[in-house]
């Protein structure tokens, strides 16, 4: 089936079907053995339903649609620390990317519609981490476009940085 997504913010009333999505990601990382998410990570105990009810209400997550469905779900902010070094460039920093197995391409169009988003908003990359060793999702960010530009410890937290310039 050919997906055709739509893109919109999300609203509070979206954060119960946002926790299902990332939820059922979990539980697919999980089974594959991926470690993103899973185990001590404990990533719902850190990012609750106000946590999402919250970034919602200040207008940083979006969602992509599929035949009125939400198929993934994204937040955007414009800074980010400290993983981050304030080097001066302007860009958005993306977090809790997830998406429903069920439709697929639903991440990488919703990664795409955050560089169109990006460029209209005269933001010069896109950046965002992901837990090192989980060299699956690395792979997926180098055939989008990312660079690994370094790396983090965010107390225990050990991740790749990555980022896409635009324009």
């Amino acid at each position: 089936m050919n997906n055709t997504f739509s893109f919109r913010q999300a609203t509070e009333a979206d954060v119960p079907r946002i926790l299902e999505i990332i939820s059922h990601r979990i539980e697919w990382l999980g089974k594959k053995g991926i470690d993103q998410w899973t185990g001590e990570d404990n990533y719902l105990a850190y990012y609750t339903p106000d946590y999402f009810a919250q970034h919602a209400r200040m207008g940083e997550i979006f969602l992509a649609v599929c035949h009125g469905t939400t198929a993934a779900c994204i937040t955007i902010v414009k800074s980010d620390t400290p993983r981050w070094t304030d080097d001066g460039t302007r860009a958005y920093y993306l977090h809790n990317l997830a998406s429903d197995m069920r439709f697929p391409g639903a991440g990488r169009a919703l990664l795409s519609f955050c560089g169109a988003k990006a460029v209209r908003d005269e933001m010069e990359a896109l950046r965002l981490d992901s837990k090192k060793g989980n060299e699956d999702l690395s792979r997926y960010y180098e055939t989008l476009g990312f660079k690994a530009t370094g790396w983090c410890d965010d107390d225990g937290y050990q991740g790749i940085l990555w980022e896409k310039r635009l324009g």
